[in-house]
């Protein structure tokens, strides 16, 4: 079993605060009740980024079309889409 507990951005921001007025990681640990090792990622996290959580930049399944490639030929793609359909409808009558 895993031994994880979720830490919330709020509480993750009170950590680097904590830091940057001078406290120790032990010390933070004891004032939150945040594992020590949990402190440090979170630091860590601070320095290289200048943020407390890593959000996904795109989740999902990638696009085919980019929004750009669909607002300069969406359009003319709609058409022939549509024209294929009539043109499957009608041959298979």
């Amino acid at each position: 079993m895993a031994n994880f507990r979720y830490i919330s951005e709020e509480q993750k921001k009170l950590v680097v605060i904590m830091s940057i007025r001078g406290m120790s990681c032990k010390e933070i640990e004891k004032a939150t009740g945040i594992g020590v090792r949990a402190i440090q990622r979170v630091k860590k996290l601070w320095r290289s980024s200048g943020k407390v959580v890593n959000k996904a930049l795109d989740v999902g399944r990638p696009r085919i079309l980019t929004s750009l490639e669909v607002s300069v030929c969406g359009f003319p793609i709609f058409i022939t889409l549509c024209l294929s359909l009539v043109l499957i409808l009608i041959c298979s009558t």
